[in-house]
């Protein structure tokens, strides 16, 4: 305001430019006086001093007068000039408070984003624990299945050995021991291919369960995109009443959005009538200044007229009187519009103190942001964890299946032992008892030798007696 007051007023006469300049420069350079005295305006927010109207002294002659009037004049063009300013200055600030309103109106958009950004993972993660829990039943099963299929495959063994021990007192024994291994292998079998079934059926249901949930989670993305554009669009018509396109009024998603965008939405209007109000009546008075100045340029026209003239003093009394009522007009009407300006200054403060509450709003709803994705990726962190638990219950149950496999082929290769000590048993119980025939035929072949032997013997002596005889 320093400048513009140096160019609007001209320099007193008598004083160049260059010193009228030089005395402006230094008496901007010392510092106002800490208190006004009175009849002083307030001083504006910008730092700058407005210049004071002094009360009209009670003029002793048409000189004094007319002096006083330019003097009382040119100060009133000043405190004019330092009022525009103020005003400009105020318009300036108040685009500057629509412009943090659109982009606050841009955050609040981009943290419903992220909200349902961060519902739909939580989503996700519920989801995926979900599974993990029906894959840790599932291996839960499997191994109570292996436990009993190991149980079951020792209880074969032992009869097994029960058998083979069993085999060398009797045959049928053997049989039955072998009829029941091979019942038990397959009843074992058996619940391996029902087992295996159910697996199976397990994991296309819960294959099918999971292409529902997909479908259904991708509806509801679809309906909550939609829910927040509806209240994107809601919440601009709330932030911006001037836009006519969406004038229906639709509730917020948040009761607390909603009552700070309502909040808002009343500051803005009673700001922005206010302040229209203001610059209204500020252009009023800037007209009656306008008019007012016009009317003292006329009467010191007049005053100039009076002194060319030399007209009577009573002409010139009643018309330096009736300048003077003038003045007085103008100095309330200044004193008025002085309020009016302080009232627009705590309009302004009221304005900068709800855009730091917004403030504080934005920078707790950002804390909140860090906050909720700190736990998410604790719990993204916690399901990798869950993941890598599953997988090395896969392995296990892989590495178990293996070995079932091996005690399968180690039963069959003992079956197939059994098998062939039992053929060997038989036919060693059928060459027992061929050399049992054999001992019994050569006992008959023997007892039949002894006979010819004791045979010939009598035939030989019967033979010898006649001989002797001759």
């Amino acid at each position: 305001s320093s400048g513009s007051s140096l160019y609007s007023n001209p320099p007193p006469p008598g004083v160049s430019p260059a010193e009228y300049q030089q005395r402006w420069t230094s008496a901007a350079a010392v510092p106002p006086p800490p208190v006004p005295p009175p009849g002083y305006a307030h001083l504006v927010p910008g730092g700058h001093h407005l210049h004071p109207l002094r009360p009209p002294v009670p003029p002793t002659s048409s000189a004094s007068a007319v002096g006083a009037s330019s003097a009382e004049l040119e100060a009133s063009r000043r405190w004019v000039s330092d009022l525009n300013e103020e005003v400009q200055r105020l318009t300036a600030e108040l685009a500057t408070a629509q412009t943090a309103n659109a982009s606050l109106k841009e955050r609040l958009k981009d943290e419903q984003q992220r909200n349902l950004e961060k519902t739909l993972q939580l989503q996700e993660q519920n989801e995926s624990e979900a599974k993990c829990e029906q894959l840790q039943a599932s291996l839960t099963e499997t191994q109570t299945a292996l436990d009993e299929i190991k149980a079951k495959l020792a209880k074969c063994r032992c009869q097994a050995n029960l058998s083979s021990q069993t085999n060398h007192d009797s045959n049928p024994s053997a049989d039955e021991g072998l009829s029941a291994m091979l019942e038990i292998k397959d009843s074992i079998i058996e619940k391996q291919q029902a087992f295996v079934k159910e697996l199976e059926r397990r994991m296309s249901e819960a294959d099918k369960q999971n292409r529902q949930q997909v479908a259904a989670i991708e509806a509801e993305l679809a309906t909550a995109t939609a829910e927040l554009n509806q209240k994107a669009e809601q919440l601009e018509s709330v932030l911006f009443p001037d836009n006519d396109n969406n004038s229906e009024a639709c509730s917020a998603n948040d009761d607390s959005e909603n009552r700070r965008a309502q909040y808002c939405r009343q500051k803005l209007d009673q700001l922005r009538a206010e302040l229209a109000e203001s610059k209204s009546e500020l252009d009023k008075a800037k007209s009656d200044c306008q008019s007012l100045t016009a009317q003292l340029q006329s009467a010191l026209d007049d005053v100039a007229k009076l002194r060319t003239v030399q007209q009577s003093a009573d002409d010139s009394a009643a018309k330096l009187a009736k300048l003077s009522s003038e003045l007085e007009n103008l100095k309330q009407s200044n004193s008025d519009l002085a309020a009016r300006v302080d009232s627009g200054e705590v309009k302004i403060r009221d304005l900068n103190s709800l855009l730091a509450y917004r403030q504080q709003l934005v920078d707790s709803a950002k804390s909140e942001t860090a906050e909720a994705l700190r736990r998410l990726a604790e719990a993204k962190a916690d399901s990798e964890a869950k993941a890598a638990r599953a997988d090395a219950a896969a392995a296990e149950l892989d590495t178990m299946k293996g070995r079932l496999l091996q005690l399968e082929e180690k039963l069959a290769a003992s079956e197939e032992a059994e098998s062939a000590k039992a053929a060997a048993e038989s036919a060693k119980l059928a060459a027992e008892t061929e050399l049992a025939n054999i001992k019994e035929a050569n006992a008959g072949y023997e007892l039949k030798m002894k006979r010819f032997a004791s045979v010939f013997q009598d035939a030989k002596k019967r033979a010898g007696k006649p001989r002797e005889a001759g």
